[in-house]
């Protein structure tokens, strides 16, 4: 970002002389020599700041090419990827282990079976 905006203005005009702000000297001529008073209300103001306040709301879009969002998504989805597959492995391993049973069972009935017949 401030890449871009060395390449629009250039590098001397981005730059400040500081040395000639210490040098300039405040005069008094540059204040104004009368106080501003306002003639205006408060329920004017407040009539004008809701007029005025839709207009004054920034909006911050997300930007879909932000990579340091897409990493932190990736983080979440990975973990909580591996967390439903350990849930998701136990209960696998009791299921085989009830099928692997039944099988068993299945097969000495078939072979009593066998024998009876």
């Amino acid at each position: 970002m401030a890449d871009d905006f060395d390449d629009e203005f250039g590098e001397e005009e981005s730059l400040l002389d500081l040395n000639a702000l210490k040098n300039q000297k405040h005069d008094s001529t540059s204040k104004p020599e009368n106080i501003m008073v306002s003639n205006t209300t408060a329920a004017e103001w407040k009539l004008e700041l809701e007029r005025v306040l839709p207009q004054l709301k920034v909006t911050i879009r997300t930007d879909n090419k932000d990579w340091r969002q897409h990493v932190e998504q990736m983080h979440s989805h990975s973990e909580g990827i591996e967390k439903s597959l350990s849930e998701t492995k136990t209960l696998l391993n009791r299921l085989h282990e009830e099928i692997t049973k039944t099988l068993d069972k299945i097969a000495t009935r078939e072979k009593v079976l066998e024998w009876a017949a």
